[in-house]
């Protein structure tokens, strides 16, 4: 009251005489010019090796050492501490985010106008040494090749964060992503780390028949084994591998396959310290139905803390691997047909102690299940409960008796460290043929098939089916996160390429198709069906296909060969199929680009 900016007419019983404060949300000023990213990359690498023969043994060894130092630079940024300090002013030049485009001056602008650079650098140092023989001795059915050698790498990595974003410049530390101090961008600190790997492998080709004939039944086994030892984790891993190939026909392999892996945490994941991020769609299934807030419900940004864990074990995997080739020139015996070949793999990829971070979503499914069972997920940190929680909490106990529910504040942050997860199962088989047709006087055809089914995605969490032990009742989303995810957020059951190309003469000419089959979207918030399962949002199936057209003349002579390829991508302008996320589609499976026209000339020298 007195202000010479209050609205007239307001009465103090709902607006007081001091005023309610003002929430500025999704303000974007466009006078402050576009954003540039400026990127500088500097790359050297240096390789000296040397090489021979001794007896009947090949020897090789080199030393390699390559660095890459990149800057980048990103201007018209908005510092928050100098925001604050503009907004709060009580003199005519003070901000005003209320005026709309250009209601500010240039001059205004300038007083919190920031650049950030962040740099970072990787440095790989190896030093290594290998001997092979095709012949080392000899067996029943042939001479057996050997191969085994040794290695050090040395790994480091440096990144330097912009003072503002690092810790340095703190514009608050009332909650984790205020330690930053530029509008927009989640803080990350500086860290850096190096450590020394040792390696020893061997190999060996061991045949166990040769026949003759139509049906020689080659029989032959591979055997290998290689052993790591890394300094910084004081861990070392030996793993196998066993293999069989056998051509029962001259045209046909069949082959089969078993060995184990590993992969150690890298040096980000043990080292990097916590990192803050703004995520939405991020659902509170404790509070959501009970108060009905956008923080809870997903449609606000929830801060999420991602921690390196110095405590991370090795990523282990077994793979299995069954197969079939056909080489069908032989068996066809026609001139116009060559290069047949169809071949069909099964495979089978399983992986113990995956590394990975546990997911927000997770932890709050997981602090949902605890709660049921009276306690409390430690990774979900919560504000003090309010009144207007304990009154929501106190209605919605009234009107669902047999879901009482204790009061539980707002969702400050999530902790979601890097774990090692239980177990994660995938299966499929992969298919492909492909063939050289040529037809007299109509040139040469190349074509080439490959498919992809996704059979199984198995992935297992300990810690939700602990908790989910306690309430086999629920059947929230991560009922299903937890289990089996073929489909769900990008995960298709089919994938599949196929080209043609044709060549006569100095003409060519190419068609190829890429396709993926519909996937689920789990981040849409749709309703269940009558047994509660969620319907979740589908997303397309997808096919795009490109052609081109090509002339090679010159090449004779003192004159360079050259090409001239007229394209077109996406021939049939497919859009992407829509998804819930700010692009609206998924870059990692499909393109925005409609019909694209290109043309390329090229001259080889």
């Amino acid at each position: 009251v007195g202000s010479p900016n209050r609205i007239p007419g307001l009465n103090t019983a709902d607006v007081p005489a001091a005023g309610l404060d003002v929430l500025v949300q999704q303000w974007r000023p466009v006078e402050l010019g576009a954003r540039g990213i400026f990127t500088e990359t500097q790359t050297w690498r240096v390789v000296a090796g040397l090489r021979g023969e001794w007896a009947d043994w090949s020897w090789e060894t080199a030393f390699t050492a390559s660095a890459n130092e990149t800057t980048d630079m990103e201007n018209n940024r908005i510092s928050k501490t100098l925001l604050q300090r503009e907004l709060s002013k009580n003199t005519p030049d003070a901000l005003n985010p209320f005026g709309g485009p250009y209601a500010n001056t240039p001059e205004q602008w300038n007083r919190v106008r920031i650049a950030s650079t962040n740099r970072g650098q990787t440095e790989l140092q190896t030093l290594d040494a290998r001997f092979s023989n095709d012949s080392a001795f000899t067996l029943w059915a042939g001479d057996v090749g050997v191969a085994f050698g040794a290695e050090w790498r040395r790994e480091s990595y440096t990144e330097d964060r912009d003072p503002r974003l690092d810790g340095t410049v703190i514009f608050s530390t009332a909650n984790v992503s205020g330690i930053s101090d530029v509008v927009g961008v989640s803080p990350t600190r500086d860290s850096s780390a190096s450590r020394n790997i040792y390696s020893v492998f061997g190999e060996t080709v061991v045949p166990l028949y040769r026949g003759e004939g139509a049906f020689p039944n080659d029989l032959t086994l591979q055997l290998a084994v290689r052993g790591e030892h890394f300094d910084d984790l004081g861990e070392s891993a030996i793993k196998p591998k066993v293999a069989l190939s056998w051509f029962p026909l001259t045209f046909l392999n069949v082959r089969a396959a078993w060995s184990q892996g590993f992969r150690v945490p890298n040096l980000v994941q043990l080292n990097r310290g916590e990192i803050s991020r703004l995520s939405l769609g991020v659902d509170d299934y404790w509070r959501a139905p009970v108060t009905l807030d956008a923080q809870s419900n997903g449609d606000a940004y929830v801060a999420s803390v991602r921690r390196s864990n110095p405590d991370l074990q090795n990523e282990d995997t077994e793979t299995v691997v069954l197969g079939i080739i056909a080489d069908l020139d032989e068996p066809i015996g026609q001139p116009w047909l060559r290069d047949l070949r169809f071949s069909v793999d099964y495979w089978r990829f399983e992986q113990t102690g995956v590394i990975a971070a546990f997911g927000d979503q997770e932890a709050l499914a997981l602090d949902f299940l605890e709660r049921r069972a009276g306690r409390t997920n430690p990774n979900v940190v919560r504000a003090p409960v309010t009144p207007e929680d304990t009154a929501a909490f106190a209605a919605w106990n009234a009107a669902n008796p047999n879901d009482r529910r204790t009061a539980a504040g707002q969702v400050l942050f999530v902790i979601d460290p890097f774990i090692n997860l239980d177990r994660q199962v995938a299966d499929g088989f992969d298919f492909a043929v492909a063939a050289r047709i040529q037809p007299e006087g109509w040139g040469r055809f190349d074509f080439d098939f490959e498919a992809t089914w996704l059979r199984t995605l198995d992935v297992v969490r300990n810690q939700l089916l602990t908790a989910l032990a306690t309430e086999p009742t629920f059947t929230g989303a991560f009922d299903v996160l937890a289990v089996d995810r073929i489909l769900l957020d990008g995960n298709p059951e089919w994938r599949s390429s196929a080209s043609l190309r044709w060549s006569k003469g100095r003409w060519g000419a190419g068609l190829s198709v890429r396709y993926i089959s519909e996937y689920l979207d789990i981040s849409a918030d749709l309703d269940q069906n009558a047994d509660g399962i969620p319907e979740y949002f589908p997303v397309e199936a997808a096919t795009r296909t490109n052609v081109y057209v090509e002339y090679r003349f010159g090449g004779t002579g003192s004159y360079p060969e050259a090409r001239v390829r007229l394209g077109v991508n996406n021939v049939t302008d497919e859009l992407p199929p829509l998804v819930d996320d700010a692009l609206g589609y998924d870059p990692e499976y499909h393109w925005l680009k409609g019909r694209e026209l290109t043309l390329s000339v090229r001259l080889s020298f």
